[in-house]
């Protein structure tokens, strides 16, 4: 009697599983537009917070139609300097982080070219980061590598600046010339010292925005912005608001340009999101692995030195990039593009929220990604 149960069943199992497959493939099977997106993720050792986390499956739910689609492989220092390589962009939009979630796919479509890599050594124990959040995540994959309070909603600050930037790339003439107010320069923050009436053009602008940090470069660009647009919709934050929900970043909300403002808002996970797509275009890409570089106002007159802010460039080996973030209700905050190995646009992107040495966290973070996992 046994083996005749067995036999029906290994006569009925693949039976079953061509029909359930066969449901998908012709649109019959369940609705997935408004299900939860269900991730898993096997996490062992002990948190920061004491919390014990042996092995264990943890589901993650977010009732979203944005489902958010990442696979979780793994839970939660030098003098020289370094010049890297960046990789040129090989394709002109962006393909990391798609907008339709892998769940939204036929079960089995997902295991046809599976990666199995990286793989986590698991004898390399978890160590949690003095931040209010953190991610490493690959983007070509969007397999997280560590993260801590990945969806929590937290003011940015700078990081703001990135979105300005997408926003100057895609919308304004590099080469137009902005004649900078006293509001502008007036800005909260000396970095960059524009001077009032200073004539400088949107290129340069960007370079003060990415590289120092510039809030009065912020203003200046998004006075420019607005002055040829008078309605309410379709001003310079309009148009920030707009390509964060284009970009399908839920978590993301602006009310100016530089980060000063606290209601500036989003999370690692969109951070990381908006970080891969700004990299992909190549004048925020150069302009942002910039160590050092001199840029003048129109008449020439005006010499604007300028240091990058990121101190991980140039001094560790692999950081291709980043961009910087500071206010007192942020706390520290960075958001870096660090290769993995050889093959020139294949990075990880690491993202650190309200953290006190931004520095010292994000080596750490990087140092224990290159112990935990094996890459081939």
């Amino acid at each position: 009697m046994r083996y005749i149960i067995l036999f029906l069943i290994a006569i009925l199992l693949p039976v079953f599983a061509f029909l359930n497959f066969n449901q998908y493939q012709t649109g019959n099977g369940p609705d997935l537009k408004n299900q939860a997106a269900s991730v898993s993720l096997i996490a062992s050792g002990e948190n920061g917070s004491g919390e014990a986390s042996s092995t264990a499956s943890i589901e993650l739910r977010k009732a979203s139609a944005n489902t958010r689609n990442i696979i979780f492989v793994g839970e939660e220092n030098t003098a020289a300097r370094y010049e890297e390589k960046i990789p040129a962009p090989s394709y002109s939009e962006p393909v990391h982080f798609p907008v339709l979630s892998a769940i939204r796919e036929p079960y089995l479509e997902r295991f046809k070219n599976p990666s199995f890599l990286p793989i986590r050594k698991w004898d390399v124990q978890i160590e949690d980061v003095h931040s209010a959040s953190a991610l490493v995540i690959e983007p070509a994959t969007q397999k997280v590598l560590y993260h801590k309070n990945l969806f929590d909603v937290r003011p940015i600050a700078s990081l703001t600046k990135l979105m300005t930037a997408l926003i100057v790339s895609e919308e304004m003439d590099l080469t137009s010339e902005v004649t900078v107010s006293k509001d502008a320069v007036d800005t909260e923050g000396e970095a960059g010292n524009l001077v009032v009436d200073e004539k400088i053009t949107v290129e340069n602008l960007l370079y003060l925005l990415l590289v120092v940090s510039s809030n009065d470069a912020a203003v200046a660009l998004e006075e420019y912005y607005n002055s040829y647009r008078t309605e309410q919709d379709k001003t310079f934050v309009a148009a920030m608001n707009r390509r964060a929900e284009a970009l399908g970043l839920s978590d993301t909300f602006f009310v100016e340009p530089s980060g000063l403002n606290i209601n500036n808002r989003s999370t690692a996970y969109d951070l990381a999101r908006l970080a891969d797509y700004v990299f992909q275009k190549p004048i925020l890409r150069q302009v942002m692995s910039t160590q050092t570089i001199d840029v003048r106002s129109v008449d020439g007159v005006i010499n604007h030195h300028l240091v990058n802010s990121n101190k991980l460039l140039g001094v560790l080996e692999g950081v291709l990039a980043g961009k910087t973030g500071f206010t007192d209700e942020a706390g520290e905050s960075i958001v870096l593009f660090v290769k993995k190995g050889d093959k020139l646009d294949d990075y990880l992107i690491y993202v650190i929220l309200g953290s006190d040495d931004r520095v010292k966290v994000a080596r750490a973070l990087i140092d224990w990604v290159r112990r935990a996992y094996v890459w081939e």
